[in-house]
């Protein structure tokens, strides 16, 4: 996770170098090119659960992005606990959205936003008895949130809306796999979270 997370500050600090150097970003074609084109973020609450996601906008028209977020997750915990508790943990996944930009302000360089759209993940556990459990989760979400922009490259988001998710259970050897998941279903960013809820969020990126 350590090294995923260096790469990618490397990876946003080499793209900011980029874009300051070449000019592009100060050249506002309209009202919502504060915002670039392309956009790169890290969103930071799944770090809290050992996840980690980045997220690629992509502008298409004038108040319209298109959003791709991978997410991936990994734990390991090999401390005594009760023989339920996850050995090992990985998941994988992606989020497809549409943002749209109903208010920004050149001046302040600030936006309100809405995002929605689906999602899927994949998680692999091996509990500390020694069973395994695979699953599925598909889901979707909208939420509504606020854009800063910070000397034309950096930017700040913060966000909270609804979410649903549906699990499917692919591979079951553990008769006690809602114990197992029990632990990890009752916060919003929990990698095993599924039903209705709140969810909320912020994120640090770049724009270019």
């Amino acid at each position: 996770m350590r090294y995923l997370l260096f790469g990618t500050v490397i990876f946003l600090l080499t793209l900011s170098a980029h874009g300051q150097s070449d000019g592009r970003i100060y050249t506002f074609q309209d009202h919502y090119s504060v915002f670039g084109k392309n956009n790169i973020s890290l969103s930071l609450a799944p770090l809290i659960r050992q996840g980690f996601e980045v997220s690629y906008d992509r502008r298409i028209i004038e108040r319209h992005w298109l959003k791709l977020a991978p997410v991936y997750f990994r734990k390991e915990d090999y401390s005594p606990s009760t023989p339920t508790d996850l050995k090992r943990m990985q998941g994988y996944g992606f989020k497809f959205q549409h943002k749209y930009f109903p208010y920004a302000n050149t001046d302040s360089k600030m936006g309100i936003f809405l995002n929605y759209g689906p999602g899927f993940q994949r998680f692999d556990i091996e509990t500390k008895d020694g069973q395994f459990l695979s699953f599925d989760k598909m889901g979707f979400e909208c939420v509504i949130g606020m854009r800063r922009v910070f000397n034309n490259v950096f930017y700040f988001e913060l966000y909270g809306g609804l979410a649903t998710n549906f699990l499917n259970v692919r591979e079951d050897e553990t008769e006690n796999w809602r114990l197992t998941l029990q632990e990890y279903n009752s916060m919003w960013f929990d990698f095993g979270k599924t039903g209705n809820f709140m969810t909320f969020g912020f994120s640090l990126g770049i724009l270019f």
